[in-house]
């Protein structure tokens, strides 16, 4: 009798804990799909402050909550989605996980003859690009040499 009490313990706690994990699993996904579905109606690609007022972009927000259940695995295939606001942000997210830069020069020049129109907002600057160009600003400026980005950064900041 004490064999079989065990024996339905150990079954009720593995059973316990498969269910609790695919649980944890499935709810990950639905959040991806759901932050996916969100980006997806975006109808351009917004820094983290946009406008005169250096309001917090939602939709920035949303792709920095798919950044962070995203691995750099997931987000490199993101780079080749159907959606260009999609591919922007999987790239961005690329670059705020610290990806290795190789890979993201690589998916930059991937893309570069993607004409496919995107509108980008930093701040209160308004521009129209193309995937590729977009791809090929960020990704040049992350692989840049860190002293030439300073120097550039200065230059923006004191003019």
């Amino acid at each position: 009798m004490q064999k079989i009490t065990r024996t339905r313990w150990v079954f009720f706690l593995l059973t316990t804990a498969f269910l609790l994990i695919g649980q944890y699993g499935s709810g990950q996904t639905n959040k991806k799909d759901s932050l996916l579905k969100q980006l997806r109606k975006a109808n351009r690609v917004e820094g983290q402050f946009i406008g005169i007022v250096a309001a917090r972009s939602t939709i920035y927000k949303t792709a920095q909550l798919l950044w962070d259940i995203s691995s750099i695995d997931a987000l490199t295939k993101l780079t080749s989605d159907k959606s260009p606001i999609i591919r922007c942000y999987a790239l961005l997210g690329l670059i705020e996980k610290k990806a290795d830069k190789k890979i993201v020069r690589e998916i930059a020049d991937k893309h570069k003859n993607d004409k496919t129109k995107i509108t980008t907002m930093n701040g209160c600057i308004e521009w129209e690009h193309t995937v590729g160009i977009y791809m090929d600003l960020e990704a040049t400026y992350y692989c840049m040499d860190p002293k030439l980005r300073r120097c550039l950064d200065s230059l923006w900041i004191n003019n």
